[in-house]
């Protein structure tokens, strides 16, 4: 048997320097974040921030991370979190609703 992983954890890490965002306070989302996070993102709080930094520019949490680097992470976070909710539609399709998901007829 192989122990199971979490997916997430497998997202290769970003280069550079991870700084705070220089709130006051931290959820406790922020601190799990900050003390499991080796740099990547890899949880919605992660990819809200990147999206941020990439909109806006305004917040940088990523100091060492050019643009690029930061829009490849958030394309994997987002395909794998894509395919987590499918897998997540397709059981409860499957068993919460009781009948199996409908097939598109489009191409």
């Amino acid at each position: 048997n192989t122990p199971e992983q979490d997916p997430y954890k497998l997202l290769p890490p970003l280069p550079g320097q991870i700084v705070g965002t220089g709130d006051s306070e931290q959820s406790e989302e922020d601190e799990r974040v900050s003390s499991d996070d080796d740099g990547g993102v890899r949880c919605g709080t992660e990819a809200m921030r990147a999206f941020q930094q990439l909109r806006f520019g305004s917040v940088a949490r990523w100091k060492s991370v050019d643009r690029e680097q930061l829009v490849m992470a958030m394309e994997r976070y987002c395909k794998l979190d894509t395919v987590a909710m499918v897998a997540v539609w397709t059981w409860m399709a499957n068993h919460a609703i009781g009948s199996p998901p409908r097939q598109s007829t489009r191409s």
